[in-house]
């Protein structure tokens, strides 16, 4: 992986901001539009351009920034793990935790952009990721939705989809040593395994 600027610019494009930071991406460029005027540079004071990125990705997937209780924490947690999935990769990278698959330094962000947002009440308006991104989010939005016959809160059902992906795919488990991983660890998802596999696999996300 490489560093690859995250700029702030206005409609204009001829006038780009150097004050965005640089963070690490994989192979793509996230560009937030930046009207320029003067609420867009209290943005950029109050929040570093991979918060605000954070906040419109989450945003996009239409998942609260709240960070109150274990569930949010959860929804956020695992919401990023799965978007990421689309290919818009915000260099977060997981591990696996009691909870499913986790991320400290999304933690540490997402305290961050709580912080800004209720300190200084600051918004991303006039500013929005840039049009394939949100495509390629809008693509996946589905997925975070519980299908119908699945009685599970959605920070359940995103658990349940980022640990079975997570099995699989980075711990190279087959779905049968999944489902008795998730059977010790977590009872009370496992009887929907099945279910959370056809997603996956629906969305490509699994062969």
């Amino acid at each position: 992986m490489g560093k690859i600027v995250t700029c702030l610019h206005s409609q204009d494009t001829r006038n780009y901001s150097r004050c965005a930071e640089m963070w690490v991406l994989s192979d793509r460029k996230l560009w937030l539009l930046d009207p320029g005027q003067a609420a867009g540079r209290r943005m950029i004071r109050t929040m570093d351009s991979k918060i605000v990125v954070l906040n419109l990705f989450l945003k996009e997937l239409d998942v609260p920034a709240t960070i109150d209780t274990i569930d949010d924490r959860k929804l956020v947690q695992k919401a990023v793990y799965l978007g990421q999935l689309s290919g818009v990769d915000l260099g977060y990278r997981f591990g696996w935790y009691l909870r499913g698959p986790y991320c400290p330094s999304l933690t540490v962000d997402y305290y961050k952009l709580s912080d800004a947002l209720e300190s200084e009440g600051a918004e991303c308006t006039g500013k929005e990721l840039r049009g394939s991104i949100r495509r390629d989010l809008q693509r996946i939005k589905p997925i975070l939705a519980p299908p119908a016959g699945v009685p599970l809160k959605q920070p359940e059902w995103l658990e349940l989809l980022a640990s079975v992906h997570f099995l699989q795919r980075i711990s190279r488990m087959s779905l049968d040593e999944a489902r008795n991983e998730l059977k010790v660890r977590k009872p009370t998802l496992e009887s929907w395994v099945d279910h959370a596999q056809e997603q996956l696999r629906q969305f490509g996300f699994l062969d």
